[in-house]
């Protein structure tokens, strides 16, 4: 985890960003046909993690997967990595080799994340909020 994080299982909370996760106390004035009401409303901001939370897989290794084979993925991602580059450097150089290799485009690209295994419950839940 970065200096400063704390975490439970798929859910992290950055301490710049802790004020976020309170609820948050709104005075919303609400006018009916005659009179001028003052009404507390509370509002929740959820927050999830994407990878194995939204979505049943590592999306950065699951996109490129689909253009190339995962055996060659796996390699991809370790020879990156061994060279100090950071993952976001290593998912973006990935998603560039599946381009040029296999003439992938962005709508390809992008059909390919739709295609994703979603957790049905929290698609559920999603769709619900």
């Amino acid at each position: 985890l970065p200096l400063g994080c704390t975490a439970t299982p798929h859910f992290m909370v950055l301490p710049r960003y802790s004020w976020a996760m309170e609820s948050i106390r709104k005075e919303t004035e609400v006018t009916s046909s005659s009179t001028a009401t003052t009404i507390d409303t509370l509002r929740t901001l959820f927050v999830w993690d994407f990878d194995w939370t939204i979505v049943n897989c590592n999306s950065d290794e699951y996109i490129p997967a689909q253009f190339l084979n995962e055996d060659v993925v796996d390699a991809g991602f370790r020879a990156l990595l061994s060279s100090d580059k950071d993952w976001h450097a290593c998912v973006e150089a990935m998603i560039g080799r599946a381009a040029d290799e296999t003439g992938a485009k962005r709508k390809d690209f992008l059909d390919a994340a739709r295609k994703m295994p979603y957790l049905q419950n929290v698609r559920r839940v999603l769709d619900d909020i």
